[in-house]
């Protein structure tokens, strides 16, 4: 699948990169090294967060660890894992991809006036 952005979406990406606006997270390196989810970062958690949970809840995460498991005590085929955890994200990120355009996401936190909200 090839994806292909609209020319205001390329405009509004570099007008965000030239003002740093592009950062998912900042590290906070006070005591317990933490990171503070920018504005962008906060955006993006909560659109996917609307379109599929998974994506941004750890339960997946927790998923394939457990298969990796299973792989390292020769119960279950490395190759047969990869594939799965690999069609499973294919399957999110294509419904993403089919149900949201980065103009909305965008459009959520930085209130553009000539996108419409999409969510």
């Amino acid at each position: 699948m090839r994806i292909t952005m609209q020319p205001h979406v390329t405009h509004l990406l570099h007008q965000l990169l030239k003002n740093d606006h592009l950062t998912y997270v900042r590290l906070y390196t006070g005591p317990g090294r933490t990171l503070i989810p920018s504005q962008l970062g906060m955006t993006l958690v909560h659109g996917y967060k609307r379109i599929d949970a998974d994506l941004v809840l750890p339960d997946v995460r927790a998923a394939i660890e457990h298969f990796c498991d299973l792989v390292s005590r020769a119960q279950a085929d490395k190759e047969t894992v990869v594939q799965h955890s690999l069609r499973n994200f294919e399957q999110k990120y294509r419904y993403v991809y089919v149900c949201i355009s980065i103009t909305c996401v965008f459009s959520m936190t930085y209130n553009l006036p000539t996108l419409k909200t999409c969510l």
